[in-house]
């Protein structure tokens, strides 16, 4: 079954990368009232089939019931530059809303999950810190 916690960007019906980030934020993200804090996690890249790059960054979050979430914003084609700008889009959405929530943004996926395991403290945040540390040999 899904990770409900995890989803990723299927926005092919979005007509801009403006629009796609906005509804993302909209659907995914809690509303500002709840949301205390909100961690965004550099673009990064996995191989997919076929040897295809993926370009995504994660956000790190909590529902309303206070359980940490990461969400991946996928990018569905092979383009660093657009999924650059959809972080960008991504901040710029978070900034606006009001209340604003408390946003940590990270070029290091290592220094980002140390964070998220500091504020949010469960399995999920210790078992991703762990993944991390064990991809990078540490």
């Amino acid at each position: 079954m899904p990770d409900p916690h995890r989803r990723k960007l299927t926005g092919g019906h979005y007509k801009d990368t403006a629009a796609a980030v906005r509804g993302y934020a909209a659907k995914v993200l809690p509303p500002s009232d709840t949301a205390g804090t909100i961690v965004i996690g550099p673009v990064v890249w996995e191989l997919s089939g076929g040897g295809r790059t993926n370009w995504y960054f994660v956000i790190g979050s909590t529902d309303a019931a206070g359980t940490f979430r990461a969400d991946a914003f996928k990018i569905r084609e092979d383009d660093k530059a657009q999924a650059d700008e959809c972080r960008n889009l991504m901040i710029t959405e978070l900034v606006l809303r009001r209340p604003p929530p408390m946003i940590h943004s990270f070029y290091d996926e290592l220094a980002m999950i140390r964070l998220c395991e500091a504020v949010f403290p469960c399995e999920r945040t210790r078992s991703m810190r762990a993944a991390i540390e064990l991809e990078r040999d540490l």
